[in-house]
């Protein structure tokens, strides 16, 4: 019944101009949120600002692109029909913006996104499909220059089809090789968000190198390591990844990662130990420093994370 409040609401000549203070949501911003096409339209029809930004300069588009935290959530135990009927109402929000005349293809300021990016994140195939057909350019890339295939596997959420984004991707000739910011591959994104389904496709489908290395030369078998993602570092082996690279600032090789990195986790190190991974075999004195800068970083985010400082995350 929102639609017949907000009919009431315009004979009372409201303001559906007015932003929230605090995150400068217009109405128009909150029925993309939700998804409701109604509402939606009414506000469209009724010549509400399509070009009104909220505090992080997303508009209308790219709201009706969020969901999952940042918008509607099926809650827990929300499986794929409630991620479909939220991914039909994203697309029914997305058609009826393209036809109120948004630009669908608008660069964030802010962000350094497009909505195709944000949804490639989020992983849902539709509303990826749906955004091709009203004229976004699969070959966009962010600000920092990562494109589509990166932004597919940027993400550890459960909630949507990765693999099924990936073979899309995959049939349309993405180059799922080339890297992106900081020399990063899409493997390199997959392999540091613990997707190993995704991993073994992009390895096995599309034959990435498993031992490419980043501008700091750092392999995909770094970011496994560092969170400690045992799943990850045995889907790389099988694939042919040696773990010998060291990278350009510690000399550490993927071993080392596990043993003094973020994780520390018992089970990368027993298994890289198993297979005769090579280590750099670092000094005492070398490995305390190296290990004092990791935690020194890591109470650096904290400390930003516990004042609420976004803009420092």
């Amino acid at each position: 019944g929102h639609s017949r409040v907000l009919s009431v609401l315009h004979d009372l000549n409201a303001d559906f101009e007015v932003q929230c203070p605090v995150y400068r949501y217009s109405a128009l911003m909150l029925a993309a949120k939700s998804h409701n096409a109604d509402c939606l339209r009414l506000l469209a029809l009724w010549k509400c600002r399509l070009d009104a930004t909220d505090s992080c300069r997303r508009n209308v588009v790219e709201c009706a692109c969020m969901c999952g935290s940042q918008g509607y959530n099926p809650g827990p135990g929300g499986g794929a029909v409630h991620w479909g009927g939220v991914e039909g109402a994203m697309e029914s929000c997305l058609m009826t913006l393209k036809d109120a005349g948004c630009d669908m293809d608008r660069m964030n300021p802010r962000l350094g996104t497009t909505p195709l990016l944000q949804v490639a994140q989020l992983g849902h195939v539709g509303a990826f499909r749906c955004l091709l057909g009203l004229g976004c350019d699969i070959g966009v890339v962010s600000s920092s220059g990562d494109g589509v295939a990166h932004y597919a596997v940027g993400d550890d959420g459960d909630h949507c089809d990765r693999l099924a984004l990936l073979r899309f991707l995959h049939e349309r000739q993405i180059d799922m090789r080339r890297p992106g910011s900081g020399g990063k591959t899409p493997l390199h994104w997959a392999a540091g968000h613990d997707l190993e389904h995704c991993v073994r496709l992009i390895l096995q489908e599309c034959c990435c190198d498993p031992n490419a290395v980043d501008q700091q030369g750092q392999s995909p078998g770094w970011a496994a390591a560092d969170l400690g993602n045992l799943c990850v570092l045995k889907a790389l082996h099988e694939n042919g990844a040696t773990f010998a690279q060291r990278d350009h600032r510690w000399d550490w090789t993927v071993r080392d990662v596990a043993t003094h990195g973020q994780s520390q986790c018992s089970e990368c190190i027993a298994w890289l130990e198993s297979i005769n991974a090579p280590t750099a075999h670092l000094h005492d004195d070398q490995a305390a420093t190296q290990a004092n800068y990791t935690a020194h970083l890591h109470g650096i985010v904290e400390q930003a994370m516990n004042h609420a400082m976004s803009d420092s995350v």
